[in-house]
């Protein structure tokens, strides 16, 4: 395996991380958030930076046109990663909408980070089925 290909790979498996987050409703802990939130980043940086050295010395547009196209992905996951730390935070998904207002933005953007999670049980918990968990589980007869 070459250079290039390694350099495709961990590009490849830095953006996948993004996709685990699959939807926008339940929580996420403060933790994870911050292990697939670098991961999404750095993801996205070598992306960019591999496409950039394709197109600066080898002339090759292939690269720099699938980042282009990758780019509205991954804000879209890192937008529901964001709704998913505010749901953890006992906050509507539509905080994220203040991240545009600056310096608003940037007083999210800290108690995102510094914050941890509040109750055990929050409004934006998925409801569970105890019944069906007990039987599934043979703890019911």
């Amino acid at each position: 395996m070459n250079w290039m290909n390694k350099i495709i790979a961990y590009c490849l498996l830095f953006v996948i991380t993004g996709i685990v987050i699959y939807r926008t409703h339940g929580r996420i802990s403060q933790k994870r958030y911050w292990i697939i939130e670098t991961m999404m980043i750095v993801g996205c940086i070598l992306v960019w930076a591999f496409a950039i050295v394709m197109l600066l010395v080898f002339h090759n547009r292939l690269f720099y046109i699938l980042a282009s196209i990758a780019s509205p992905f991954y804000f879209y996951k890192h937008a529901q990663l964001q709704f998913l730390r505010y749901h953890d935070l006992n906050y509507s998904g539509w905080y994220c909408l203040l991240n545009l207002i600056p310096f608003v933005g940037l007083y999210f953007w800290i108690i995102r980070i510094i914050k941890p999670r509040t109750d055990l049980i929050n409004e934006f918990d998925e409801p569970l089925d105890y019944l069906k968990f007990m039987k599934k589980t043979k703890l019911y007869p």
